[in-house]
């Protein structure tokens, strides 16, 4: 997996690095999100805003900054060529897939959760350097599961040098099973695999005229102010790069 084969080059990960789906318009997701966050942040002090935003993906996606250690206080709903609105939030890691799986069961669709991390882990001297590599394709539905309410989840991640890949849920017929055999286990799993999945699912995560039709130009930003977690603390796109080891 090369860094050209992601959205913008990978040049806004970590933001790009994980992604969240919905199978719904983005102003009902919007709202459902502000429900969401007044019935679980409004005793606390914590107050929601909307706003709207314009401008190219670039820009668009600069407005999640600063990114957050500890709890996300910026939330990006990106329409996109698809009946599916594109989540983000400013998680220093990326977007976690925890609202994902909500939204999931809060709006009754089909949501996903998309993961592609290049690999670029190695050893110098006694420490190690660099991304473990990771791909991951989880999809949600309305309805629980015996994995809460995952339909299924495809995931090949690096783990300080060893890769372990497994899978969950039912086989869409689409999927490409005979590879999940593969005796190297890291092509049990790749980047045009996820690609092609996706596609199936009404996405092109890595595509960026995806993202912002003509027909829809603009995206929503959820905010959150007031009370917020002391623990919390803002870095900028730089720092969280460096503490992702992005730029080792």
């Amino acid at each position: 997996m090369n860094a050209s084969d992601l959205l913008l080059g990978d040049r806004l990960a970590p933001m790009t690095s994980s992604m969240g789906f919905v199978d719904a318009p983005s102003a009902r997701v919007s709202d459902q999100l502000m429900t969401w966050m007044a019935e679980t942040k409004g005793a606390l002090g914590i107050d929601a805003t909307t706003r709207i935003i314009r401008g190219s993906l670039d820009e668009v996606l600069h407005t999640l900054l600063p990114l957050r250690i500890g709890e996300p206080n910026r939330f990006l709903l990106l329409p996109t060529r698809s009946s599916q609105t594109c989540y983000l939030d400013n998680g220093y890691r990326g977007t976690d897939s925890a609202a994902i799986a909500y939204l999931a069961k809060a709006l009754g669709c089909r949501t996903a959760w998309i993961v592609a991390v290049p690999n670029t882990l190695r050893r110098v001297g006694k420490q190690w350097q660099g991304r473990q590599g990771t791909l991951v394709l989880e999809v949600y539905g309305p309805h629980q599961t015996e994995w809460v309410n995952t339909v299924r989840a495809i995931r090949l991640v690096n783990d300080a040098g060893s890769w372990e890949f497994d899978a969950v849920g039912d086989p869409y017929p689409f999927e490409e099973g005979n590879r999940y055999l593969d005796k190297k286990v890291s092509d049990r799993f790749t980047l045009d695999m996820l690609k092609r999945y996706s596609a199936e699912l009404g996405l092109h995560p890595f595509d960026a005229d995806f993202y912002l039709p003509p027909t829809e130009q603009t995206a929503n930003l959820v905010q959150l102010s007031g009370n917020l977690p002391k623990t919390s603390k803002d870095v900028s796109l730089g720092e969280a790069r460096r503490l992702n080891r992005i730029e080792d």
